[in-house]
């Protein structure tokens, strides 16, 4: 099955792509950055990029305030099928609950610089997990 994704935010100002070598991230267990970090608009509003299903909301040191949600369906990525998880970072507050399921557009977070960050900003990781939510 294809993959539509939707922007998480109009207008977003990219601030650090996929891959760049940071030496800061060793102690996350790697070396390079797993995910895009962009600005929002000053309302700081992310939307879910895909229709889905959160599965977890938390905090952690790292991540700050986050919200993880996966598809509804099954994907191949890479000749592997299963289902692609995304995590927002380093929200203000959360604008979901564990639970939910979601359409594309909808709100997930406002934005903010919780956790490792450096500035308000909202980091998105993609993953390709099973349906247990693992890798």
């Amino acid at each position: 099955m294809k993959l539509s994704l939707y922007y998480p935010a109009k207008p977003y100002k990219v601030t650090q792509a996929f891959g760049i070598l940071n030496p800061s991230y060793n102690q996350f267990g790697f070396t390079k950055h797993n995910g895009v970090d962009f600005a929002v608009d000053k309302d700081g509003i992310v939307n879910a990029m895909c229709d889905g299903i959160v599965y977890e909301v938390g905090y952690n040191a790292g991540a700050g305030n986050y919200v993880r949600y996966k598809t509804n369906i099954p994907v191949e990525a890479e000749g592997k099928i299963g289902y692609v998880a995304f995590m927002y970072m380093h929200a203000e507050k959360h604008l979901v609950k564990t639970g939910d399921k979601i359409l594309a557009g909808d709100e997930l977070i406002v934005a903010d610089n919780t956790g490792f960050s450096t500035g308000p900003h909202t980091h998105i990781s993609a993953y390709l997990i099973n349906e247990n939510g693992y890798k």
